[in-house]
């Protein structure tokens, strides 16, 4: 997992400085948590690209008069990136 921390106060000082995970900004569930999907590169589509283009199959088709998921595309491709892509 991969996750924000916040420290402080800064300028690091072992006595005084202190770090807890940055979960205010969040609203999800898994408070800022999310997976490092390159760990899992041979799943990434099968498990998350691809149902998600498919769930959005009439939306590309009605915008851009293509498709895109696991089934036959006129072009439109959908890639992943984890967070620091």
């Amino acid at each position: 997992m991969i996750q924000d921390i916040i420290v402080g106060p800064l300028p690091v000082n072992n006595a005084t400085t202190d770090w807890r995970p940055l979960e205010y900004p969040f609203t999800n569930k898994d408070k800022g948590k999310v997976r490092n999907l390159d760990a899992d590169i041979d799943r990434l589509y099968s498990d998350w690209v691809y149902p998600i283009g498919d769930s959005i199959r009439n939306i590309t088709l009605d915008l851009w008069n293509t498709t895109t998921g696991s089934g036959p595309s006129n072009g439109l491709w959908t890639l992943g990136a984890n967070p620091f892509s």
